[in-house]
């Protein structure tokens, strides 16, 4: 059984719906979760593969690991310290690259 190796783990701070964020929680595990992530200006989708909680809060501060869907378009981009931003129809989460996985090449 293959199990998906993380790209990329993101600390983040979710806004309140006060700052525009979600309303409600996001509860990991029921569904596959997943939302594009900003990067210097441009999208790439990703889906949480874990994270610090399995119940993520508006207002509070998170580590999630991710795995974007077009890692060969985002990774090289990818540096601990890397502003990031979560997306759902407006910007939902603030933060940043805390790890970038060293994935094995494949040739």
């Amino acid at each position: 059984m293959d199990v998906l190796q993380y790209d990329a783990i993101l600390r983040v701070t979710y806004l309140t719906q006060a700052e525009g964020g979600r309303r409600r929680p996001i509860v990991l595990g029921e569904v596959h979760y997943g939302c594009p992530v900003s990067v210097n200006g441009s999208y790439y989708d990703c889906r949480f593969l874990s994270a610090s909680s399995s119940i993520l809060i508006p207002g509070h501060t998170y580590e999630i690991a991710v795995k974007f869907l077009s890692p060969n378009l985002v990774l090289s981009l990818l540096h601990v310290g890397t502003s990031v931003r979560l997306r759902e129809s407006r910007d939902i989460a603030f933060g940043h690259v805390v790890d970038v996985a060293k994935h094995e090449s494949s040739d």
